[in-house]
């Protein structure tokens, strides 16, 4: 019972300080956009395109076809599983920057914005996105592979819709920054 309980406050303590740090980072003030902000942000390719592999890295027919293969052998089975997991940690840091870089941007457009609703917008994306990032880590960190494709399907689609928000919204706000009378 006491170990439960343990692992159970290590992992509010996880939860609280991932939250923490998320919330931390977003404290920073943010500075007007520029055009040069809007290009980079239009450049990009879709989100959805880019990450659809997180959600089949660790599907079980990958790992039930190895093992079903007569030359497969319990090592080959688990170094499979390590270089996944490597491999999603990759895909998340990844994904972190550039959800960061799109979310950096959305705070300098959310500075010259007129669009009431664009700075509530991309905090509950933000969010949204924080949270799942963190339940990501803590599967990584824990090895819980039970939700991982559920979450990593979360997380793309998240990450895929506050994108998609962003590409509908920016270019009336970086018109409006760019013909701002600060900016002239």
């Amino acid at each position: 019972m006491t170990n439960f309980l343990l692992i159970f406050f290590a992992l509010v303590a996880a939860v609280a300080a991932g939250l923490v740090r998320a919330l931390w980072r977003q404290r920073k003030p943010a500075t007007p956009a520029t055009l040069a902000d809007w290009q980079s942000l239009t450049s990009r390719g879709p989100v959805l395109d880019t990450y659809a592999p997180l959600n089949r890295l660790f599907r079980q027919e990958d790992f039930a076809f190895l093992a079903a293969q007569p030359a497969a052998r319990r090592e080959l089975l688990r170094r499979l599983r390590r270089e996944r997991w490597n491999v999603l940690r990759l895909y998340l840091k990844e994904l972190r920057a550039d959800f960061e870089n799109v979310y950096r941007i959305c705070r300098r457009l959310a500075v010259t914005s007129e669009e009431p609703g664009f700075a509530a917008l991309i905090t509950r994306h933000a969010l949204r996105i924080q949270v799942l990032l963190l339940a990501l880590h803590l599967c990584c960190w824990f090895r819980w592979t039970g939700s991982l494709e559920v979450q990593a399907t979360n997380l793309v689609a998240a990450f895929s819709r506050f994108d998609l928000a962003v590409r509908a919204v920016a270019p009336a706000l970086t018109l409006q920054a760019s013909v701002s009378p600060e900016r002239a």
